[in-house]
């Protein structure tokens, strides 16, 4: 058998995991992309709009460690980590629109450079200083995203709004 196309069309995870997460936006106020839990140990959480920024980021990362062969300039990072627990965002996104793009745009770099590849190369090295093979690196932004997926379904509910349904 013949493999064609690209890894991303071939994927239906990356697929379905890119419509989740687009679809736990269509389905908030741009008011609940605040929401966050406080545990009863007062230690800081991501709120939603921070989960979705910090997928675009940890995936822009996995590019520039494999591509750029470094870690991303302090200036690219949306979600910023201070080292002491917390983080800062660095710059406005107050829409689901601006988090929308911002993910898509993440998404178009890794796309770019992993996902775009001929399905026939999910086997390729990609990196000399950090070795992995193409499909070490989608395998870990899958399961790096399907972490953060679920804890922005839950807190999608908890913030009193019905998540997508599984398709």
């Amino acid at each position: 058998m013949e493999i064609t196309g690209t890894i991303l069309e071939r994927s239906r995870a990356i697929q379905f995991s890119r419509r989740y997460l687009l679809g736990c936006l269509d389905q908030i106020t741009d008011e609940a992309l605040d929401f966050r839990l406080t545990p009863p140990n007062g230690q800081l959480t991501y709120s939603i709009r921070e989960h979705l920024l910090h997928l675009a980021d940890e995936g822009e990362l996995c590019v520039w460690l494999s591509k750029h062969k470094q870690e991303m300039p302090d200036e690219a990072w949306r979600v910023k980590h201070n080292g002491d627990g917390t983080w800062t965002l660095q710059g406005d996104w107050p829409t689901r629109d601006s988090i929308r793009a911002e993910l898509e745009k993440s998404w178009a770099m890794q796309d770019e450079f992993f996902c775009g590849r001929p399905a026939t190369e999910i086997d390729a090295v990609i990196s000399d200083k950090h070795p992995h093979l193409v499909w070490e690196a989608i395998d870990w932004l899958l399961i790096h995203e399907s972490q953060h997926r679920g804890q922005v379904m839950t807190l999608v509910r908890m913030a009193g709004f019905e998540p997508p349904k599984w398709q």
